[in-house]
């Protein structure tokens, strides 16, 4: 039975997310490997920055469907290799921590998996010393004042990035998009954590709401910097309550 409630729930939830990805379209909003964005404040001119790059798939969406450019950060060497650079992409092969130097990556037996937080039940056993950033090194370092979208999806070291970010590195940023690693099946760091980092850009004058299973979608909005309807937060709000309603 479990079976073939999984086999008819597969069509209805594709066609869900088809017909949710349509709708957000009309309320300026987009969205690419998991990740939703106020797809309206980019435009050619804006400038993108992806930590947690992985094969480039967020940056290849950005770049080819707004014509801007995109900064691919990917800690993961072997991910990194298989980055494309371009006119529009430029690749760093940084993990972002909580400050600047070496750290060991720790490969997992899911190839997107690996992470500097420390070996998982899903590490491979291989590991490899890589550079780290903290985010203001990395700003500072590609010469940026400002990001229209900051897309974070770095495995659990969102704990070390926000750990050392003042209020001013993070409202370097338009919106940002992320995945925090409490809802993933191996956790990298805890809900608690997750609620900290949470709050912590709340503070810094950011609006935010949750739109993917558990915290796996959040997208903040600097209120200073960028202004969203009251249509669009309204039905980002709808979105929401749809996400608790459906047990996301």
């Amino acid at each position: 039975m479990h079976t073939l409630r999984r086999f008819f729930q597969q069509p209805f939830l594709k066609i869900v997310s088809f017909l949710i990805k349509r709708t957000d379209r009309v309320f300026g909003l987009d969205s690419a490997c998991g990740h939703t964005f106020y797809g309206t404040a980019i435009n050619p001119t804006a400038i993108v920055m992806d930590l947690g790059a992985c094969r480039g798939d967020f940056c290849k969406y950005i770049t080819t469907r707004y014509g801007c450019l995109a900064y691919a950060i990917e800690a993961s060497p072997e991910l990194f290799s298989s980055l494309i650079e371009s006119s529009l992409v430029r690749k760093y092969n940084y993990a972002i921590a909580g400050s600047d130097g070496f750290t060991t990556f720790y490969q997992a037996s899911l190839e997107t998996a690996g992470n500097i937080m420390g070996p998982k039940s899903n590490s491979s056993g291989y590991t490899v010393d890589i550079e780290t950033r903290k985010l203001s090194s990395l700003v500072q370092e590609v010469g940026l004042k400002e990001l229209d979208l900051l897309k974070i999806d770095i495995e659990g070291a969102e704990l070390l990035l926000f750990d050392t970010a003042v209020d001013k590195d993070i409202t370097n940023a338009k919106q940002i998009s992320i995945e925090f690693h409490d809802s993933v099946q191996i956790p990298n760091i805890s809900t608690e954590q997750a609620r900290s980092i949470i709050e912590k850009i709340h503070a810094a004058g950011f609006w935010g709401i949750a739109l993917g299973a558990k915290n796996s979608d959040w997208l903040f909005v600097n209120q200073a910097r960028l202004v969203i309807p009251p249509r669009t937060k309204i039905y980002l709000f709808i979105r929401h309550i749809f996400r608790l309603a459906t047990g996301e």
